[in-house]
């Protein structure tokens, strides 16, 4: 996990970045060094997949800037996307999380065969392993013999112990 820098204060950030609550885009308000004019789009997309933004030679990701534009501090911890998409900072798609609250709404990993989150093939005993991780640890959930009926159990656990964090695909 990467190490969080503190944000500048919000005078500077509301100084050089108008935020569109509706788009949510974040926009240069007064021209810099890049050769960016205002209305330009703030930032470019960052080998993890979300905006980073450059400001005064340091690079920080533009939901936790735009987290401090609407609520006037820095985020206590990490600023989850409800929706899973990284490039939707919408205020509304925007919510405080502990890392732990953050990982519970990931989606399914890419190298996941099952086809299903919290789903995995035991191969020695040929079924479906149902699995969920709570406080950093796992929990098997049990074993089924379809992949459907696995991911339901995994659903059902996913609500009762992850509330609003909860993601199933």
């Amino acid at each position: 996990m990467r190490a969080v820098l503190p944000l500048p204060p919000v005078e500077e950030l509301r100084r050089l970045f108008d935020y569109d609550a509706e788009t949510g885009l974040l926009t240069w308000r007064e021209p810099n060094a890049n050769m960016l004019k205002p209305g330009d789009p703030a930032g470019r997309v960052g080998s993890a997949g979300y905006l980073d933004v450059a400001v005064a030679g340091r690079r920080y990701r533009s939901h936790r800037i735009i987290w401090k534009i609407i609520h006037g501090a820095d985020p206590v911890g990490q600023v989850d996307h409800i929706d899973g998409n990284k490039l939707n900072n919408r205020p509304q798609n925007l919510r405080e999380a502990s890392h732990g609250e953050n990982q519970q709404n990931s989606g399914r990993y890419r190298n996941n065969r099952a086809g299903f989150k919290g789903v995995y093939f035991h191969r020695r005993d040929k079924n479906y392993v149902a699995s969920i991780r709570v406080n950093g640890k796992q929990r098997i959930l049990g074993t089924f013999a379809t992949p459907e009926a696995a991911h339901a159990a995994y659903c059902e656990a996913a609500t009762r112990l992850h509330g609003e964090f909860a993601r199933f695909e």
